[in-house]
């Protein structure tokens, strides 16, 4: 028997009285890992199960081998899904993905994932973007975090590049004491420029596949530009003929950290 390799996850046990509520698994954005849902799981695990995932080239998975393409991702979380313990006796389970993440659960519903009960999607539609990383990937490159003795070096670095206070204590959190010296990232920085293109695309469909009927909510943040309403909403319906989309205020491309406890409300009441 091949024992094939299995992605990082953790997962958020539900009280006692909920242990038969349908599971939720939170997949991540770009340049994240499943710890960024920490605080939104503990939340969510009030009334179910929940499963926290570490995509391929990405922190516990960072050398999980795997394409990057939306196809490739899809395939390998099912394969994890279907081989984990903690949820082989649910027959169904819910996804919630969010940016890179919501892609590549938009992609499982496409695919007919057949446990696939809901969707919830944050903040991306199922298109391809414009490049918009480049000053991203230009500050990741200046830093050398084999040199590093601290974190403040590599927010005067990244501060060259990008301009708000967030995001580059995001790209800071990313990085993680090596045993050999220094710092090393959470992500493989390479692998992630090379697919790149794929990232920003969303080459799923063959013309005769079948959008998906399931249960679909998209929540966007207001301010926010990945996820256009109404613009997009042909679009959506395109994939999925039975979504609605709801927008949370001041709240950006992150709207499951800046509006917290209201984006989890949203996700339970969309899941009862």
């Amino acid at each position: 028997m091949i024992l094939l390799p299995q992605l990082a996850s953790k997962f958020y046990p539900p009280d006692s009285a909920l242990i038969d509520a349908c599971p939720l698994v939170l997949i991540h954005g770009l340049f994240g890992s499943g710890d960024n849902w920490a605080p939104v799981a503990r939340l969510l695990a009030r009334t179910r199960p929940v499963l926290t995932l570490d995509l391929p080239a990405h922190d516990g998975s960072k050398n999980f081998p795997s394409a990057l393409d939306y196809p490739s991702l899809s395939e390998v979380v099912i394969r994890h899904l279907q081989a984990s313990v903690e949820l082989s006796s649910f027959e169904k389970i819910d996804v919630l993905g969010h940016s890179m993440g919501g892609k590549v659960a938009m992609t499982m519903a496409l695919l007919r994932y057949k446990k696939l009960r809901r969707l919830i999607v944050a903040d991306i539609a199922p298109k391809t973007y414009e490049p918009h990383h480049q000053h991203i990937f230009a500050a990741l490159e200046a830093v050398h975090p084999e040199k590093l003795q601290n974190r403040s070096q590599a927010d005067a670095i990244f501060a060259r590049y990008v301009d708000n206070s967030a995001e580059r204590a995001f790209l800071g959190w990313n990085l993680r004491s090596s045993d050999q010296g220094g710092y090393q990232w959470r992500f493989d920085l390479e692998r992630i420029e090379a697919a790149y293109h794929d990232i920003l695309g969303f080459p799923i469909i063959e013309a005769s596949l079948l959008p998906s009927d399931l249960a679909t909510l998209f929540i966007k943040g207001s301010l926010s530009s990945y996820l256009a309403d109404p613009e997009d909403r042909p679009l959506l319906a395109k994939f999925f003929t039975n979504f609605s989309i709801t927008c949370l205020e001041q709240a950006g491309h992150w709207v499951h950290v800046d509006k917290r406890a209201e984006f989890a409300l949203l996700v339970e009441q969309f899941l009862v």
